[in-house]
């Protein structure tokens, strides 16, 4: 389960409401990992994959054009940061088949669970502070 604190917050309205919305996405695939492996599951995950992604695409290009507003010192650091998770997430997207699903569907739950909270914590709380 993936459940959003408000130790989170970054203080910037709109881009705490993106990040919650991230997170209702992440929590919707890490419950699949549990449930019964079957064609329903599988394609729950990949419509909720295919919509992490695009949802992605749509809070990193917010994100980015925010820090370019206000001059991060470290922007091109953290776009390649964005890059790399989508390239991730993309990859997964590719490989999905019947036979690795549920390997998959863990791995991106995982991946989830470290990266996002680990980007908003870390990543996100610099371009804040600067």
């Amino acid at each position: 389960m993936l459940k959003w604190k408000d130790d989170y917050l970054l203080g910037i309205k709109i881009i705490d409401e993106q990040h919650k919305r991230l997170f209702e996405i992440s929590d919707r695939a890490f419950r699949l990992v549990v449930e019964k492996n079957d064609k329903e599951r599988n394609k729950k995950f990949f419509d909720i994959l295919k919509e992490l992604i695009s949802y992605t695409d749509y809070h990193f290009e917010f994100e980015e054009n925010y820090m370019k507003s206000k001059n991060y010192k470290h922007f091109e650091e953290h776009k390649k940061l964005h890059s790399e998770f989508k390239k991730l997430i993309g990859n997964y997207e590719l490989d999905i088949n019947d036979e690795n699903i549920s390997e998959i569907t863990t791995k991106v739950a995982k991946l989830l669970v470290e990266w996002l909270i680990n980007h908003i914590m870390v990543q996100d709380k610099l371009y804040i502070e600067q």
